[in-house]
């Protein structure tokens, strides 16, 4: 049975068929046309080889500009990675100058010896990181006009491996007082050491202040030397009062002895109202333990020192006098 389809329908309806978006009942009667019309076979024939041409260019045209963004997008990444990696380099390379060759400022070192003569501050020690090198020094300006000699090091290499440093600085170089890791040298060569600024700075006016008390004990190393203690004080009536009760027995009653003296005495020149030191230790014996104590007062330190002990407090200078006299080591 021949389609009663027209042919211009039939045409009109092509591009929809060949895309297949025409419902069932269309497809049959479309193909049963096209089984019958000759000419609408070959316009069909025609259309879907150009329609699927046009659609193979598209594709492909797609496809290229896929593979064109794609490139875009690899040269970007090329482009990104090369400046992450050229921002790394760079780091890289200013990290080794700056710890290889231009050095960085360092304040962890032990003074092995500071003092002068009449021309010259003689200045050295080791540096504590066994990494670090001596690379050289700067005297720093400070606000108030005092100076501040700022050691710098880098790290150790084949062409710097000296730990040890050891300076000569003309005194006239100074033209004011200089600091130094928390020591002290004036124009004219006096060295306050920092063990002297330290305990001048943490003087205290009353000996009902335990914690400053245990603080001007703690810098001047008495539990580091004498061992620890525990305390009583006196406050009721003059002579202020404070006891110490060591807990390590000694073996050597003489040195103990001159030690706690020493460090009474200081504790009196620091602590305005404190008027005697006591002390109870035990040592050890062949026989038994034997248990000692002694005290100090104020009178008796001035006698030993042969100034007034008090007086010692006024300045760091007189700190450091002070120490001297006691041969107090820092």
């Amino acid at each position: 049975m021949k389609s009663k389809i027209p042919c211009e329908i039939v045409q009109d309806l092509m591009p929809l068929f060949i895309e297949e978006l025409t419902s069932e009942a269309t497809n049959r009667e479309m193909k049963k046309h096209l089984e019958e019309c000759n000419e609408c076979q070959a316009h069909y024939k025609n259309m879907k080889s150009r329609l699927v041409g046009e659609k193979e260019q598209e594709e492909e045209k797609s496809v290229k500009e896929i593979n064109y963004l794609r490139k875009i997008r690899r040269n970007n990444n090329k482009k990104v990675l090369f400046g992450i990696l050229s921002v790394l380099l760079l780091l890289i390379a200013a990290t080794v100058v700056k710890l290889y060759v231009i050095g960085y400022r360092v304040n962890s070192y032990d003074i092995t010896y500071l003092n002068t003569d009449e021309s010259q501050l003689n200045f050295g020690g080791i540096f504590y990181d066994i990494s670090d090198t001596y690379k050289g020094y700067r005297l720093k300006t400070e606000e108030d006009g005092r100076k501040e000699l700022i050691l710098y090091a880098r790290r150790r290499s084949l062409w710097s491996r000296e730990r040890v440093f050891n300076l000569k600085i003309n005194l006239n170089d100074l033209e004011t007082e200089v600091n130094i890791n928390g020591n002290t040298v004036k124009a004219n060569g006096t060295v306050i050491t920092k063990l002297a600024n330290d305990l001048y700075n943490a003087k205290n006016k009353y000996v009902g202040d335990m914690s400053s008390n245990a603080k001007i004990a703690s810098i001047l190393g008495v539990p580091k030397t004498l061992g620890n203690f525990t305390n009583s004080l006196q406050t009721t009536k003059e002579p202020y009062g404070w006891t110490m009760d060591f807990e390590k027995s000694t073996s050597n009653s003489n040195i103990f002895e001159e030690r706690i003296k020493s460090y009474a005495c200081v504790l009196i020149a620091l602590i305005d109202n404190l008027g005697e030191v006591s002390w109870k230790y035990t040592v050890e014996t062949e026989k038994t333990p034997i248990e000692r104590n002694n005290t100090i007062t104020e009178g008796q330190c001035t006698e030993y020192i042969g100034s007034p002990i008090k007086s010692f407090s006024k300045s760091p200078e007189k700190v450091q006098e002070l120490l001297e006299i006691l041969k107090i080591e820092y």
